[in-house]
């Protein structure tokens, strides 16, 4: 692993456990044992290593996203594997990152979002146009608009004054949404692979 990635991995694991506001650039050098200095050779300071995480993060989204679509057969079978994907990687965000992101690093937040603004809607535009070709989704649906619609909701499901943390599980809340989206769209012969999808995905779920 080189320098930089040593860098992000550690001050990811960090910010994970204590929060970025808590963590300080002192403490990401004690935990990797090197100087400051070091870290200042890869990044300007700590908001520009916030930067290269996000950065970082949304590159590996968009790598996954690309093996998800190369490995599912249809558009439906797509869809709802990025819905299991964006679900446990929601579920794997500290709420507290979400905060300190939210309330101290405004710019940084402000650009994940744009991005992941960029790559959710030409995802889900794509996915549409793809099933509307295989005759799965409704051939009336303006697939620029539902894209729109889905980035706008998707972007509330972090919101934590709209799904308290304490109330509500984020991957849960994806999954419903997600489903209800796919329902939107199918048409007879989608609404028919989607109940073989969801009934195969019953039989391979252990019993609690």
């Amino acid at each position: 692993m080189c320098l930089k990635q040593n860098i992000l991995q550690q001050a990811k694991e960090l910010f994970f456990l204590y929060g970025i506001r808590s963590v300080t650039m002192d403490d990401i050098a004690s935990k990797l044992g090197i100087s400051k200095k070091t870290i200042y050779q890869v990044v300007k300071n700590k908001s520009d290593l916030i930067r290269e995480l996000i950065l970082a993060k949304s590159e590996a989204d968009v790598e996954n996203f690309k093996l998800i679509k190369t490995n599912s057969s249809n558009a439906i079978e797509e869809m709802l594997s990025f819905a299991r994907y964006l679900g446990e990687s929601i579920r794997q965000m500290s709420p507290v990152v979400i905060y300190d992101l939210q309330k101290y690093y405004r710019d940084n937040w402000s650009e994940m979002e744009a991005e992941r603004r960029k790559v959710a809607y030409d995802l889900i535009k794509e996915n549409i146009e793809h099933g509307q070709q295989q005759g799965l989704y409704r051939a009336t649906v303006n697939a620029d608009i539902i894209a729109r619609l889905h980035v706008a909701t998707m972007l509330q499901i972090i919101r934590e004054e709209i799904f308290p943390i304490a109330d509500f599980a984020k991957d849960k809340i994806v999954e419903e949404y997600i489903l209800y989206h796919v329902h939107a769209l199918v048409s007879p012969k989608g609404r028919a692979l989607l109940d073989q999808h969801l009934a195969m995905e019953n039989e391979q779920t252990p019993n609690p």
